[in-house]
């Protein structure tokens, strides 16, 4: 996979529109993320040569200007939290060694395999890229897995580091455990086999789906287009007013822009539309019918009022090429 991407698997971050009153746990301006589409994913390491959730990747990821750094967490066998992709480091299975024997092979730049404590304190060092904490499932037990939940929330709670930080799992039952354990929680779902409805029951924050979930299944995408109206109709009444704007929710330690989203389900909404009916363009009404879809959220998006924005949505249905 490319260490950067932008949408290869996109970032939809739902916004249920019912902001979370949560305070902000840490002194971070909540203004200050970065709110670009490209995300380094485990670090940006590619380009130098360097390992993998590695702490210089995700130095880079942040010198790069990057929204956020996405890195993966594994539990030791001794309950220390660790940073590392596959279930094994150098021929020992993570979850049944101590960190003191992990600890005794370097990474290839150096570096000792990193804890959740030190890649947490480097990446609160700044307030412009986000921490993406990809909880990976234990293959021990599922006990196990909660474990990792639990752990890794008191962890990012203790040095209250909330703002920095999306918690990501293929493990559905973990971002659970995490929700209930801090609703305020940011969660996303890796899965892509959640429905939006389920994901906003349960108090997962949103999904996290590669681009081929939404392509393959038009009422998927239909479903998150018309929460993103929802949601940018939702801050005429909810949202906070903002030097004579209303265009963020504010969810706990997170303010988020629905119009940011919309974007990009539109997008993937047009693509789909277009190529499935491409033997009809001609007619009058898909060119009416696209054009609805694309102009509704872009009037909306106007009156907050955010002029730029709404110019953007109106030419992805415009000027589709």
């Amino acid at each position: 996979m490319r260490t950067i991407f932008l949408l290869p698997a996109i970032f939809i971050f739902l916004i249920f529109i019912q902001p979370s009153t949560a305070q902000t746990s840490g002194s971070v301006n909540q203004y200050n993320f970065l709110k670009n589409s490209v995300v380094a994913h485990r670090g940006a390491w590619k380009k130098d040569g360097l390992p993998q959730n590695s702490i210089a990747s995700l130095k880079k990821a942040i010198s790069l200007q990057v929204a956020g750094s996405e890195f993966d967490v594994q539990l030791t066998a001794d309950g220390v939290l660790v940073l590392n992709h596959d279930p094994v480091y150098e021929g020992m299975h993570i979850e049944k060694t101590k960190y003191s024997g992990l600890k005794k092979y370097r990474l290839k730049n150096g570096e000792v395999l990193p804890t959740l404590y030190k890649y947490l304190k480097i990446g609160m060092r700044q307030q412009k890229t986000r921490l993406i904490l990809e909880l990976k499932p234990s293959q021990i037990s599922k006990e196990r897995s909660l474990l990792l939940a639990q752990k890794a929330v008191a962890k990012v709670n203790k040095m209250r580091a909330q703002p920095w930080i999306t918690y990501i799992s293929f493990d559905y039952d973990i971002l659970k455990e995490i929700v209930r354990i801090d609703p305020s929680a940011e969660t996303m779902f890796l899965g892509g086999n959640v429905s939006p409805v389920q994901l906003n029951a349960d108090g997962i924050s949103g999904a996290d789906y590669h681009f081929n979930v939404f392509k393959n299944d038009a009422n998927l995408i239909l479903i998150f287009y018309f929460i993103c109206i929802l949601s940018l109709i939702g801050l005429f009444f909810l949202a906070p007013e903002i030097r004579g704007v209303k265009s963020w929710y504010k969810l706990g330690p997170v303010s988020l822009d629905p119009s940011e989203f919309i974007k990009l389900i539109m997008l993937v909404f047009l693509a789909k539309y277009f190529s499935s009916r491409h033997a009809e363009l001609y007619k009058v009404y898909h060119i009416f019918l696209s054009g609805f879809y694309a102009l509704s959220p872009a009037f909306l998006i106007a009156m907050q009022p955010n002029l730029g924005s709404a110019i953007v949505l109106a030419s992805l249905w415009l000027f589709p090429e």
